[in-house]
């Protein structure tokens, strides 16, 4: 493979996670499981304060309508025994185990490990380095040979 004369791209940089972020990452992703549904708008209730965007609260208001909503429907749909206990239903299991599976997961991509931080600073217009025409040609022969290689396959 030929060196490239170009510099490469810019990379994001990503901030590695500490071993105590990567265990409150986990202790606030397991509150749905943990309290088996009931305190599932917990952690989309931090991600709402945190980032503070109307995106954030309108989804940790939509949890918590689900999570009334949830439970309504297990009451509803439970079947009362003979000995007078309530047995849930499978709409009623349906609904917690999505009260505790779908805000976790949520909370898990909300938040995963390799978000990019944006660097705010100001670019040295003296590390740029001016392109050629000549360089842009052959760059362009070269991807052009590359090309012609792959449709002959």
């Amino acid at each position: 493979m030929i060196p490239s004369p170009y510099p490469p791209y810019p990379t994001p940089a990503t901030r590695p996670r500490t071993r105590s972020q990567r265990v409150m990452r986990v202790a606030w992703a397991s509150f749905p499981v943990w309290s088996a549904g009931t305190l599932c708008w917990v952690p989309a209730l931090r991600l709402a304060i945190g980032r503070n965007t109307p995106r954030a609260w309108a989804l940790c208001v939509a949890i918590a309508v689900g999570t009334v909503a949830g439970f309504w429907i297990d009451i509803a749909t439970s079947q009362t025994k003979a000995d007078k206990t309530l047995v849930s239903t499978w709409p009623g299991v349906l609904c917690i185990l999505t009260l505790m599976i779908a805000p976790t997961v949520h909370y898990c991509l909300a938040t995963r490990v390799g978000q990019t931080v944006v660097e705010t600073g100001q670019t040295d217009q003296t590390d740029q380095t001016a392109v050629s025409p000549e360089d842009v040609q052959a760059g362009l022969r070269e991807l052009r040979g590359i090309i012609g290689r792959r449709e002959q396959w």
